[in-house]
Order: structure tokens, then C-alpha cells, then sequence
């Protein structure tokens, strides 16, 4: 008899299907991380710059203690700079063609 009372073969039958047969093994172990990368020190900097919002003085201000107490050090971006300057529409999230941009600035960034 199993645990519950229940036979031993109905254990295994309920038990069986739900579990792999032999030991587990690990296919690949590795890291993506896109091209570009910008420390985190100056990430405010760069991000009120793409932005074009500089003018913004406070929040710019508040975005950099928030980026000095975080713990990171750097940031792994994939949208670079010459691809924005390249399609300014890609920061304006009510164009209704977002998605299409995206997946093109992918592509560009796989190519290059």
C-alpha cells in the first residue's frame, strides 16, 4: 500500500506522466545583452536628452537619486541613439504604427 492507502500501481500510474524519465540535464547556459550599454550615472542624463526634455529640471534630478541608490551600474539598452534620431516617432506611444517601427529598429539592431 502507498502513502494515501492507494495501491502502489495506482501512485505510479497518477505519478508517472507527470514527471520525466531519467535524470535532468542542462542544454545551455548563457546571457543576451544587447550592444549598447550606458552606466547608470550618466543614464539620466541620456534619457532626458533623448527625450528632449531637459527642461525638466526636478524630475531629471530625482531620476538621478533614483539611479544612484538603485545598486546597478550599468544599463543594457537596445534602442541606440542613431536609431531614434533616425525615427523620432518610435518615443511617440499614440502613433498607431509603434509596432511596426519596433520590429523595424529590430531588424536594424540584428544587423548591425
Amino acid at each position: 500500500m502507498g502513502a494515501a492507502g492507494l495501491p502502489t500501481t495506482v501512485l505510479q500510474q497518477t505519478w508517472c506522466p507527470q514527471r520525466a524519465n531519467g535524470a535532468a540535464a542542462i542544454l545551455a547556459i548563457g546571457t543576451a545583452n544587447p550592444t549598447k550599454c550606458v552606466r547608470q550615472d550618466e543614464f539620466a542624463d541620456w534619457y532626458f536628452r533623448i527625450y528632449k526634455s531637459q527642461h525638466l529640471a526636478a524630475l531629471k534630478a530625482k531620476t538621478k537619486r533614483i539611479c544612484e541608490k538603485s545598486g546597478i551600474n550599468k544599463r543594457h539598452l537596445h534602442h541606440i541613439e542613431e536609431m531614434i534620431d533616425a525615427h523620432p516617432g518610435i518615443l511617440d506611444r499614440d502613433l498607431p504604427s509603434l509596432r511596426l517601427l519596433l520590429k523595424q529598429c529590430m531588424h536594424m539592431a540584428e544587423s548591425t
